[in-house]
Order: structure tokens, then sequence, then C-alpha cells
């Protein structure tokens, strides 16, 4: 697939977007929904919707996206219910990752809509996966008060990654490439903090050094 500059910018758009969606379901699809409503100084919008998703630029669309942002946001700062958020949207991310990629007029959705979903659900699913696992090791060695400080973390990388993919994609892309190094880092220090924890390790304030 031979690609220009701009048909890559378009790409990467798609695949920064997908890439988000696996922290935030709603949030990157909103951007893709307000995007494709913003015009640009050369007549097009912000994000070309393909054809078959089309309606994800309606105003009811976006009102309903806006109040799903808003409950994800509120329910993954709750310590209790943010496994059962992340189970649940085991299934949800993924699909939000693929309707972004194949949802967005891109040179993979053009060519194979099937395949751009597929790409875009492996990448929500990969870094959803990574999430879920790590929030395990927050909730034991902080005792729950620690997630709600990653939460917002999250959604302040989503956010800047949803707007960057959208206005500077290259930045996105080199964005996420940074933080995949450095959250598998983290992953890899939290799961080894948590094999050395016991249930003495409650009473004494944590293991020994």
């Amino acid at each position: 697939m031979d690609l220009s500059s701009e048909a890559l910018a378009v790409l990467l758009t798609a695949l920064g977007l997908s890439t988000a969606s696996g922290l935030r379901a709603y949030f990157p699809l909103l951007a893709v929904a307000i995007g494709s409503n913003v015009p640009t100084a050369n007549g097009q919008h912000l994000i070309t919707l393909s054809r078959p998703f089309q309606a994800l630029g309606t105003w009811w669309f976006v009102a309903l996206l806006t109040v799903l942002v808003l409950g994800e946001f509120v329910v993954d700062k709750i310590p209790g219910l943010v496994h059962v958020s992340d189970a649940f949207h085991t299934f949800v991310r993924p699909l939000s990752g693929a309707i972004i990629m194949a949802g967005t007029a891109n040179p993979l959705s053009e060519r194979n809509i099937w395949a751009a979903a597929a790409v875009g659900a492996v990448l929500a699913l990969t870094v959803h996966t990574a999430k879920a696992a790590s929030r395990p090791a927050v909730t034991v060695t902080t005792a729950g008060i620690g997630n709600p400080v990653v939460s917002l973390i999250e959604d302040g990388i989503t956010a800047v990654i949803s707007v960057l993919a959208v206005l500077a994609p290259f930045v996105a892309a080199a964005v996420i490439l940074v933080l995949a190094v450095v959250i598998g880092w983290l992953i890899y220090k939290g799961a080894k903090q948590l094999r050395r924890w016991k249930p003495r390790d409650w009473l004494t304030g944590g293991p020994p050094p």
C-alpha cells in the first residue's frame, strides 16, 4: 500500500484513536464524532467518516457518547467497580477500536473494512489488557487508594492521545511509542512488587526491603 504523507497522517489518526480506545471506550469515539463535524480550511472535515458509519456524526450520537464518557469517567474512579467495568469493557473497548478503524476513512478501511476493524480491535484489546492487568497490582499495593489517581492519569493520556491523533497524528504516534515503553516497564515493576506481597504484609505496612 503506497501512502502519501497525507494518507499516512489519516491512517495514524485512526490508529491513534483506536489505541486510545483501549483505555477509554467512548472518549476516542466522541473525538471521531466531533471531528467529523468540524470543517477545515480546505472544505473537508477533521475526520471523514466511511459511508456505512455516517451516523457517528449525528447530534444524538454525540450526546449519547458524552453521557457514556461521563459514566466511564466516574465508574473508573471507584475501586470496587473498576474491575467490573474492566471485565465489561473487555468486549466494548475492542469494539470501539474496531468501529474507529473501520468507520474513519483511511487507507486501510478503504482497502478492506474488515481488516481495518480487526486491526482496531486488536490495538484496543492489547491496551485494555495491559490496563486491566495493572489495576490489581495498584489495588493491592495501595489498598485501592491509588486507583482514582491512576484512573485520572489514564483519562489524561486518553485525552492527549485523542486530541493529538486528530490534530497532530505524527506526534501522537511518537507519544504512543514512548508510553508503550513506559507503561510496559511500570506493569513489570508492579507485577514484580505484587509477587512479593504476602498476607502478613498488610500488618507490617509492606514487604521487607
